[in-house]
C-alpha cells in the first residue's frame, strides 16, 4: 500500500508544481472523491494542504 500512495503523491507533485488546473480539477484527474479528501490525503503524505504546496513551490521560483 505504501508503494501506491508513493507513486500517487510522485504524480500529484508535478501536477501541483507544474499545472494551471485548479486543485479541484487535479483532485478529479486523479479520481478523488472530493476536494476535500484530496486536501487531507497531501496534507497526511506532503506536510501541508495542496494550495499551500503550491504557493510555497511558486515563491521558491
Amino acid at each position: 500500500m505504501t508503494l501506491i500512495h508513493e507513486n500517487a503523491i510522485e504524480h500529484i507533485i508535478p501536477a501541483l508544481k507544474y499545472s494551471t488546473k485548479s486543485i479541484k480539477e487535479i483532485a478529479m484527474d486523479f479520481d478523488f472523491p472530493n476536494v476535500p479528501f484530496f486536501a487531507q490525503y497531501v496534507k497526511k503524505y506532503l506536510g501541508m494542504t495542496p494550495t499551500e504546496f503550491r504557493s510555497n513551490e511558486r515563491q521558491k521560483n
